[in-house]
């Protein structure tokens, strides 16, 4: 795993390493302080010494799905604000987020202008 810094505007959790790479770039290019990695073993590793501001994950993973992780994270660092990532299939995913209150869900394929002012606004 790499070197985290001590504090991270946001941190994305993706098996898909195109995706991960892309919204790390995005964060990255918005001034933001970022960090991503492929699972959701790594994500619980940097939370436990890390203060993250944003967590943006995917909901499907194989080792732990996005909201349970989100769950997890908030054990952690209550004030955490997130985003759940979803394909457009996952009605159980989006209506379980919005249940848990304070997840923002978007559907795949995301609107990027859109989650660069949610993000923003998390952040904020």
């Amino acid at each position: 795993m790499k070197r985290v810094p001590e504090k991270l505007d946001a941190l994305v959790v993706d098996d898909e390493p195109d995706l991960c790479e892309l919204m790390e770039e995005i964060i990255g290019r918005m001034g933001l302080s970022v960090a991503a990695v492929s699972s959701s073993s790594e994500a619980l590793q940097i939370a436990r010494k890390t203060r993250i501001r944003v967590v943006v994950a995917d909901y499907a993973m194989p080792d732990m799905d996005g909201l349970r992780l989100i769950r997890k994270i908030r054990e952690q660092l209550p004030e955490i604000r997130s985003i759940l990532i979803t394909g457009d299939s996952d009605i159980e995913a989006t209506r379980a987020g919005q249940e848990t209150g304070d997840v923002h869900v978007l559907v795949k394929p995301i609107d990027l202008q859109y989650f660069e002012q949610l993000l923003a606004k998390l952040v904020s």
